[in-house]
């Protein structure tokens, strides 16, 4: 888990040795929500996001500082 503070998104990562490290967060809210998993202390080495799925209509982050979900929204990026 990246973030087990927070009580509306569910954020963890995904490593495999040999594999880039990917991230999911899931916003189990009916409100927008942003969540900065850059200062989550878990790690991730982060010199460039590639978006692998995310909500129709949601916003590719530009990092892992401000990832903008919509209502009830998935993101899962690689991280490079």
């Amino acid at each position: 888990m990246l973030d087990p503070e927070n009580t509306k998104v569910l954020s963890w990562m995904r490593r495999t040795v040999g594999s880039p490290q990917v991230v999911i967060a899931v916003n189990f809210t009916a409100e927008p929500q942003t969540v900065n998993l850059a200062a989550s202390g878990a790690g991730l080495q982060v010199g460039h996001m590639v978006t692998l799925l995310k909500s129709p209509g949601g916003a590719t982050p530009k990092s892992l500082a401000a990832i903008k979900l919509k209502a009830y929204g998935v993101y899962i990026g690689e991280v490079r």
